[in-house]
């Protein structure tokens, strides 16, 4: 469901001027949406996929491509990429040991780290997008200047409390950094879309609990208000309405 979504939560928050920055963008999915959505924007994207930031400067000739991963402080850290399931390849800041099994579906090669703040010094951002398997706590950390200067719309992934084993942090200390010292609030994308209400912090955590309620979320500054949002309620209507032609 989420990914069916997201193009219409892109088609909100971005405007044809926006300006997006993409970490942790694989094989380019979110960065086809926001070429779409705002063509006249100067996007930036992190992949630190050898391979795939190549590709991605070939698809993207337009896209700033940087191949570095994103964290709270400057330096390099390992990347494990998952040959298998590319998208659950991660940043690991200390070398694990691994399986054999692991050995044979993953590769491991030193990568930089950048923080956000460092790299995007006082450019004007609209919307900031993260999927970094765990990661996603650090990088915004990493972009506190930022943050707090343009108050982008973010989109980040929180998967279960596992996801957090390589990384350090906590779905906890995730909702308690964007709420509190960021000052956001949290929505699934279907409450975003459908302009319900934004999360507590115990219905996020249990959005993080089986049977998974959502993985995926969108931060609003708490400045902003719902209903002036550029989407309009018959746009939302629409927009529930394809969603719902879609799963038939």
């Amino acid at each position: 469901m989420e990914e069916r979504q997201l193009p219409f939560v892109a088609q909100r928050l971005l405007g044809q001027e926006s300006n997006a920055v993409d970490v942790g963008a694989h094989i380019g999915s979110f960065l086809s949406l926001v070429a779409k959505q705002a063509p006249k924007g100067q996007h930036i994207a992190f992949e630190p996929s050898r391979g795939k930031s190549e590709w991605l400067k070939k698809r993207f000739p337009t896209v700033e491509v940087i191949a570095s991963a994103v964290g709270d402080e400057n330096g390099t850290a390992f990347f494990i990429e998952d040959l298998e399931k590319p998208g659950f390849s991660h940043l690991e800041f200390k070398r694990s040991v691994l399986s054999s099994r692991q050995k044979v579906r993953t590769r491991a090669y030193q990568v930089s780290v950048r923080r956000l703040d460092d790299v995007l010094l006082n450019r004007q951002i609209n919307l900031i997008k993260l999927d970094i398997e765990g990661g996603e706590l650090l990088a915004l950390r990493g972009a506190r200047r930022t943050i707090e200067q343009w108050q982008p719309s973010i989109i980040f992934e929180c998967g279960p409390e596992s996801q957090f084993q390589k990384t350090g942090g906590s779905r906890f200390a995730v909702f308690e950094f964007v709420t509190a010292t960021l000052g956001y609030n949290i929505y699934t994308f279907s409450d975003f879309l459908f302009k319900k209400g934004s999360l507590n912090s115990d219905e996020f955590r249990k959005c993080g609990l089986y049977p998974f309620r959502a993985f995926n979320f969108v931060a609003l500054p708490k400045s902003r208000d719902m209903a002036t949002q550029t989407d309009d309620m018959t746009q939302t209507i629409n927009a529930r309405r394809r969603l719902d032609f879609r799963g038939a």
